[in-house]
């Protein structure tokens, strides 16, 4: 697809795509019907190759791959002749690196200020706390400001935590689906691996936000607010892991025994005990999501001062009875989320550009869109996020949230702190050897909510208002 092809007045940015290989074509681990005959993976038997040639490979009785006390000997030294290492090494030992190593010559021009800024003041930034769910929070500011207008609100907190309940369950769902798909691969397949390894957890993708929008609809954050295990996860997580991959022992074990006329009643049953108990887990931790709700809010210019009077009484406003997808109809639809393009920047040699890529095993729900996106030129990624910006339309992002980050000044920036002087090391690698080695990925989603930019020179990095994380 070309870039004209795909151009609207949606988008959405990826800076660096996820730790999933993509592929030009829809691709899945080597499945089977429940009542087939074994079959084998070509892929299988090359990795179990490629095993078997590395461990041959390794000469462990070869002295030059020992650390003898010779070499040991010669690393302190260098370390001890070096006239920095001693305050480098009383320094380092009593401060963080981040106060050592901050780039002070680049302050004077860090500023906050932007010339298009489409967030209001009213606007307060979600918070994702201790968990993995940064990209629902930053797909729900999309749909905020839509909401805001018509409701006539300043601001509005919508639920993460509603979505995040029923993401947790699809995702369990799928899993489940999946483990059943492919029973005769072996659990050290790297299909099976990554299935294991992404089992239970909380990070995303854009399109996983826009399905569970679609089918479960948004709702204000009174009518399901937060909770403890939603802000710090990891013990809910972890329940839900062990669960799942319990079950998917079992369902292993169903169907790898001799045929028989009760296997398929037998996976059915195994699957629904499995989500019935995910379901309870998600409703001891998070609450139970509400079938119906209501909502009283204050409109935007209009106070009410208790005095009784007719204006006052306007102010107030009530929704009555209305569930998740009928409130996202009525008062958010107009985002149009299913509009948005996801375009990478993926200069890796082995990802085709401008074509329509599928990142494997990437369904949140069973029936609903993989994650698809486009690898694009960075010039192209920048041209269209400042358009998108100055065209008055968020841009959902995701980029590497690494080292290069002041948390407490809200700043981003690629030399901001000097690591290679403390270290004696350079950069020699490029964008594309990093992502190969998984030196760069996306690990944090966030919101670009303006830029400042002069229109007779080149664009300045957008800014971003983004949920922290821990």
């Amino acid at each position: 697809r070309t870039m004209s092809r795909l151009s609207s007045d949606h988008l959405m940015i990826l800076d660096a795509p996820p730790d999933a290989p993509l592929s030009s074509t829809s691709s899945s681990p080597a499945c089977s019907s429940l009542d087939s005959a074994e079959c084998s993976s070509p892929l299988e038997s090359h990795q179990e190759e490629d095993e078997s040639r590395f461990h041959s490979s390794l000469d462990t009785t070869a002295v030059s791959s020992l650390l003898t006390s010779e070499l040991l000997e010669r690393f302190r030294s260098d370390f001890l002749a070096r006239p920095s290492s001693s305050l480098l090494q009383n320094a380092l030992t009593r401060n963080s690196l981040p106060d050592l190593v901050r780039e002070h010559s680049l302050w004077p021009a860090l500023d906050h200020s932007m010339s298009h800024r489409l967030d209001q003041p009213a606007w307060h930034v979600p918070n994702q706390r201790i968990s993995g769910r940064c990209w629902l929070f930053a797909a729900l500011n999309l749909v905020r400001p839509i909401i805001c207008e018509n409701l006539q609100v300043k601001d509005i907190r919508l639920s993460a935590n509603y979505l995040y309940f029923y993401d947790k369950l699809e995702r369990a769902n799928v899993f489940l689906r999946q483990v059943i798909s492919c029973p005769f691969l072996s659990v050290r397949h790297r299909h099976f691996e990554e299935l294991i390894l992404n089992a239970g957890i909380d990070g995303g993708h854009f399109q996983y936000a826009v399905n569970l929008i679609h089918k479960y609809g948004v709702i204000p954050e009174r009518c399901m607010p937060s909770t403890q295990s939603a802000r710090s996860s990891g013990v809910l997580k972890s329940m839900i892991r062990r669960q799942l991959l319990t079950t998917a022992c079992r369902l292993r074990e169903i169907l790898l025994a001799a045929h028989s006329p009760q296997r398929s009643h037998l996976v059915e049953q195994c699957v629904q005990h499995c989500l019935a108990t995910v379901y309870r887990m998600l409703c001891l931790h998070l609450g139970t999501p509400p079938q119906r709700s209501s909502f009283t809010y204050e409109r935007s210019g209009l106070t009410s001062s208790g005095g009784g009077d007719e204006e006052d009484r306007k102010a107030i406003t009530t929704l009555n009875d209305f569930t998740g997808p009928e409130f996202y109809r009525k008062y958010g639809k107009t985002a149009t989320l299913d509009k948005y393009v996801m375009l990478v920047h993926d200069p890796r040699p082995t990802t085709p550009q401008y074509r329509l890529l599928e990142l494997e095993l990437s369904e949140n729900m069973l029936g609903s869109p993989p994650v698809r996106c486009v690898a694009v030129h960075l010039s192209d990624m920048i041209a269209a996020t400042l358009q998108m910006l100055l065209h008055k339309k968020l841009v959902w992002f995701a980029a590497p949230f690494h080292h290069q980050i002041d948390r407490d000044e809200g700043f981003f920036h690629e030399k901001l702190f000097d690591t290679h002087s403390i270290y004696g090391t350079e950069e020699s690698l490029n964008r594309a050897e990093r992502m190969q080695y998984r030196l760069l990925r996306a690990n944090h989603a966030m919101t670009f909510t303006g830029v400042d930019v002069d229109l007779d020179v080149d664009p300045s990095e957008p800014n971003t208002s983004s949920a922290p994380t821990s």
